[in-house]
């Protein structure tokens, strides 16, 4: 999406989201909650360019970290397979 697309939907300048990228200037909480939603990208990702923390990842990065190295490349590779196993089987219902 081109500045003038986001400026528009968003109802404000291509300048001023110019300015707010260049950090010339701050938008409204409104202004950053609508751009979230135009942009599909949630709250966190637009304030510090990271996604939200996922608890099931968190889980096996901290179970991953406690194994050797062997193991882990075990764990990834059987992981991968069942991964692709689920997504042979189509979406979920």
């Amino acid at each position: 999406m081109s500045r003038e697309q986001l400026a528009e939907q968003l109802g404000i300048t291509a300048q001023y989201v110019s300015d707010i990228e260049q950090g010339k200037k701050c938008m409204s909480m409104s202004i950053f909650v609508e751009m979230s939603q135009v942009l599909g990208v949630g709250l966190d990702y637009l304030a510090h360019g990271t996604l939200p923390e996922d608890p099931a990842v968190d889980r096996l990065e901290r179970h991953l970290r406690q194994t050797s190295p062997l193991d882990r490349e075990l764990a990834a590779h059987m992981l991968l397979l069942a991964l692709e196993a689920a997504e042979a089987m189509g979406p979920e219902e």
